[in-house]
């Protein structure tokens, strides 16, 4: 009997992307950033991705999608499976879509591979800041004011947001 041991090499197309950096986007913004995995090995393999923590993955506003059908494709933080022959690559969109402040973190992207190999695909880093201006205290009562009078309040504005804002009154 002879035979030959083939080693799984199911990893990124491109070895040197290991961070995919969204930076700092502003609230309401939404970024999209894509990359490939390709089968380099003989033998047709199942690749399996899923984010380490699919809660804390959705809290940052993250979600992945491929461009294959998924039966989990409504489903920001299902796995994603694909079953790749040697040489064949399938493309993972990571969306960064934030509705809140989130400072900065940094998830990781897992794959398994044969449903065995678990290791770290690509990590995700970024955060999304925006200005939140508020009123401190209470709204002032002007109370009666006639015809051709002045009436006025002192009022304390504030932003409690992550980046500077400037206002004006219409």
């Amino acid at each position: 009997v002879t035979g030959e041991g083939i080693p799984l090499k199911v990893e990124l197309e491109d070895p040197a992307l290991q961070v995919i950096n969204f930076n700092i986007i502003k609230l309401g913004q939404c970024k999209k950033m894509e990359f490939y995995v390709i089968n380099r090995g003989k033998t047709m393999t199942t690749a399996e991705v899923y984010p380490e923590s699919p809660t804390t993955f959705l809290k940052r506003c993250l979600s992945i999608k491929t461009d294959f059908i998924n039966e989990h494709k409504d489903e920001a933080t299902k796995p994603l499976i694909h079953v790749l022959q040697p040489k064949e690559k399938f493309k993972i969109e990571v969306t960064f879509n934030p509705n809140i402040r989130i400072p900065q973190f940094s998830e990781d992207l897992m794959m398994k591979i044969n449903n065995s190999e678990k290791r770290r695909l690509v990590s995700c880093t970024g955060a999304s800041y925006g200005v939140d201006v508020k009123m401190v205290g209470e709204m002032p009562s002007f109370g009666s004011v006639t015809v051709n009078s002045n009436a006025i309040r002192q009022i304390t504005l504030r932003n409690f947001g992550d980046i500077p804002a400037v206002f004006a009154w219409n």
